[in-house]
């Protein structure tokens, strides 16, 4: 029954794939569109996986000649360049760089982010079971020291006053 359906569940994997891959190279996305894409990948690579089990003689018959192993290696080959050479952007996006301003920054500065002083921050940490040894620590070394996500800070930051 499987083998009666791998291919065709391969085929229409790959063009619901396709689709979504194309609307998203040209920025058209949503968050459904994306999730829709990356959870049929993985469905795509299970489907391609089964077909390839239930088509294993012929596979391998035209895998290992020479046109075909070349081709493949071309491929791996372009693909590793394109991944390793192609600069990422210069700081990510906008949020990332916030965030990333946010984690490094002292405690005292991150603090007024939330409207909040240093001593309600370190408050509102030790209300959650944090922990900070001095106001210059960073979200960054506190999550480290503590053993906690910089998202676990970031959320007692932003709770509710502690007095």
């Amino acid at each position: 029954m499987l083998k009666k359906f791998s291919t065709p569940i391969a085929f229409g994997v790959f063009l619901i794939i396709t689709i979504s891959g194309v609307l998203m190279f040209f920025h058209i996305k949503t968050a459904g569109l994306v999730a829709l894409h990356e959870w049929l990948g993985l469905a795509f690579v299970l489907s391609i996986g089964l077909h390839l089990l239930n088509h294993k003689k012929p596979t391998v018959s035209y895998i290992t000649r020479p046109v075909a192993l070349g081709t493949v290696a071309v491929i791996v080959l372009l693909s590793a360049g394109f991944y390793l050479l192609v600069p990422e952007k210069a700081g990510g996006s906008s949020a990332k760089m916030i965030v990333k301003q946010t984690i490094n920054a002292p405690i005292s500065v991150s603090a007024g982010l939330f409207g909040i002083s240093s001593d309600e921050a370190a408050a509102r940490l030790l209300a959650s079971g944090i922990v900070i040894e001095s106001q210059n620590d960073t979200i960054a070394i506190i999550a480290e020291r503590q053993g906690v996500s910089f998202d676990t800070i970031l959320k007692a930051f932003a709770q509710a006053k502690t007095n």
